[in-house]
């Protein structure tokens, strides 16, 4: 249905509105028709050079979409023609919807807004940078510290922010895990996973459960990661008896397993998230970062922006969180004890 799911009322305020539409009619029809005429063709107007405005920067924006995305599924890029610098994005109940990604930076002591940015794209790995530099913008300097969720981690931020002097805090990711998950949707048993494989560092080799020997094909590099890849005989898994568990996809090649080297700012990141004191800084992000998001949602009522378009988007958020941010000095000044005035004996 061409309905938004903000569109249902109750009848209470179904009856509202038709009342107020109802002496809007009433209004209209107690002009004169000179008036009424004249107001009607200035309303007009302005209707269709807003539109005509819209489609413009639609045309525009499909330009950029073009530069985004290189090239690729032309066919299938679109523009919202209500609101064309809007982006679909995925939303937290896993439907889309066009929105804008709204990015947040608190500081840990008073859970303070200290910087706010409105970007198009849809992640938060590449938010990281520009929201240290717009702190860096606000305030002279870069934090000593910055605590995100995984959707902030990544070894290309990882390695930024050591060079930048910053501590980084944030989940390592299973990689275990997504491993799995591959492994099971492409019908590989979990016997036959790579990690079953014995490397041996002699011969540059692996050894399968079965006992076939992969060897090194080749590397790739992936950003700030090395990847080593082995593979068997094709002969060797064509008669394999577990073929069907283990590389049950595989018909031309055998089996491949890959063998992944770290940088030293990636390792030291792991190691370091394997720390208590790391773990415990990490337990607090919620409380500080997610406050300001629930605060500006839950009590002032900003689930959609009100305006359209990336800077009139971007002033709203602002204005929001400096609406924050006075809730959050107000309580401040509340904590602080009162002055006791001492009298001379």
């Amino acid at each position: 249905a061409h309905a938004a799911q903000d569109s249902f009322r109750r009848k209470e305020r179904v009856e509202q509105g038709l009342k107020q539409a109802r002496e809007q009619v009433a209004a209209v029809e107690a002009m004169s028709e000179e008036e009424t005429s004249r107001r009607i063709s200035k309303a007009r107007s302005r209707a269709q050079r807003e539109r005509q405005q819209r489609l413009e920067q639609a045309l525009e924006e499909f330009e950029k979409l073009a530069e985004e995305g290189g090239g690729k599924d032309k066919e299938n890029r679109r523009v919202s023609t209500t609101d064309p610098q809007a982006r679909v994005m995925k939303q937290a109940d896993g439907g889309f919807a066009p929105s804008y990604n709204v990015q947040i930076n608190t500081d840990a002591a008073n859970a303070v807004v200290v910087a706010v940015g409105v970007v198009q794209a849809g992640n938060d790995f590449e938010q990281l940078e520009p929201g240290i530099d717009r702190v860096e913008q606000n305030f002279g300097k870069t934090p000593d510290q910055a605590v995100t969720d995984g959707g902030f981690v990544s070894r290309d931020n990882i390695v930024a922010m050591k060079e930048r002097g910053i501590e980084f805090i944030g989940p390592c990711g299973d990689d275990a895990g997504k491993g799995k998950s591959s492994y099971e949707g492409r019908g590989v048993s979990a016997q036959y996973h790579s990690s079953q494989f014995v490397y041996d560092a002699e011969s540059d080799s692996y050894r399968c459960p079965q006992g076939k020997t992969l060897s090194y094909e080749g590397k790739e590099q992936r950003h700030t990661q090395v990847s080593y890849r082995y593979r068997a005989q094709r002969s060797d898994c064509q008669g394999c008896p577990v073929k069907s568990q283990c590389c049950p996809g595989n018909r031309v090649t055998g089996r491949s397993v890959h063998r992944s080297e770290e940088i030293a700012e990636v390792a030291e990141f792991r190691h370091k998230m394997q720390s208590e004191q790391a773990r415990e800084i990490y337990r607090h992000r919620a409380q500080v970062a997610e406050t300001p998001n629930l605060w500006i949602k839950a009590k002032f009522g900003l689930r959609q922006f009100s305006v359209r378009g990336w800077s009139k988007v971007g002033m709203e958020a602002l204005w929001a969180c400096l609406t924050y941010n006075i809730r959050v000095w107000i309580r401040l000044r509340w904590r602080q004890p009162a002055a006791v005035a001492t009298v001379p004996a």
